[in-house]
């Protein structure tokens, strides 16, 4: 497992890149590092000064255009195509991803792994005891040899390219392996900074009765962290409460404190008037600070529900998108 091949697709397998300049065609530059990791650039100035000698290249001919519904039937796909934007880390590649329909997360894609990789904390959110799963051995990006636990993803989705029953290790690092890749034609557009999933081969088979329950236990599982959520909320929403009534009293409190230190004021200075003034002052410094805090106290509440509301929108669009 080598993450930072993950600079481009292989060109050994069936990920090829699309140009849309009026030349009509790309050139693609390949080199290997010290590492024996494998790069791609479609800008021959992109290639390190010291690899350029020896980097090969290749002319890739522009996409066709859109082929019609009955043409892609004809060539042997079956779905309409998934179309995602992937974004760029120094030399990695990264597309958003879903794992078991319920956790977000970005993916490094590395067609030279076999196998896709979660990390251990994707592992524990989706409830994973991945401490006693078998374990496979792997090389590592340093070349060194690893024993990691072997799990198997209910799903694993980016955009809405699908396949269930992913086997996956579990790593330091997020992959997405030649497992899931090799379900489709997978084509990348460097110049839109986007990729293609293409399924081909025969008509997907319904629905196993296992995913279908796990589909349900997962929307469930998602109804039961709404519910959660809207606990937390009411409970925000009654320390809101409370503040503002700590406020109103603190307030009222302040209010009299000025008023007896405007009473003091009026009926001249003494050193024993002085020092109450002076304690006076320091009270309504200190009940002026407090209802700061509460404030404070209270924005930050409300930010809160702001998020929680947002994540039960997400959890319930997720909800809409199992059934």
């Amino acid at each position: 497992m080598n993450t930072w091949r993950v600079a481009i697709i292989c060109l050994m397998m069936l990920v090829r890149m699309t140009a849309t300049e009026n030349s009509g065609a790309a050139e693609v530059f390949r080199w290997i590092d010290e590492r024996g990791g494998i790069h791609f650039t479609d800008n021959y100035h992109n290639v390190p000064e010291h690899y350029r000698s020896k980097a090969s290249h290749q002319r890739l001919d522009k996409e066709p255009e859109a082929e019609s519904s009955a043409g892609r039937e004809a060539a042997g796909f079956i779905e309409a195509p998934v179309v995602v934007n992937y974004y760029k880390k120094g030399p990695s590649i990264l597309v958003q991803g879903m794992l078991n329909w319920s956790l977000p997360v970005l993916f490094h894609l590395d067609t030279g792994a076999t196998m896709t990789a979660i990390t251990r904390e994707d592992a524990r959110a989706l409830g994973i005891q991945y401490e006693r799963a078998p374990r496979i051995r792997t090389k590592m990006a340093d070349g060194r040899r690893a024993s990691l636990p072997r799990v198997v993803l209910n799903s694993v989705k980016v955009g809405e390219a699908e396949v269930t029953d992913v086997e996956a290790m579990v790593s330091s690092v997020r992959l997405l392996g030649l497992n899931f890749l090799s379900h489709f034609r997978v084509t990348m557009d460097a110049v839109n900074g986007q990729i293609i999933f293409e399924r081909e081969g025969p008509k997907a088979i319904e629905e196993s009765e296992s995913i279908r329950r796990e589909k349900k236990r997962t929307a469930q599982e998602l109804e039961a962290r709404i519910r959660q959520i809207q606990l937390a909320i009411q409970d925000l929403e009654k320390m809101i409460k409370q503040r503002e009534f700590t406020i109103r009293s603190l307030r009222k409190k302040r209010s009299y404190i000025e008023n007896q230190l405007s009473l003091l004021r009026q009926q001249g200075l003494s050193a024993q008037r002085e020092a109450l003034l002076e304690e006076g002052g320091e009270r309504s410094k200190m009940i002026r600070l407090s209802i700061e805090r509460e404030n404070v106290a209270i924005q930050h509440h409300k930010k809160d529900i702001e998020i929680y509301r947002d994540n039960i929108d997400n959890y319930r669009g997720l909800i809409y998108r199992l059934q």
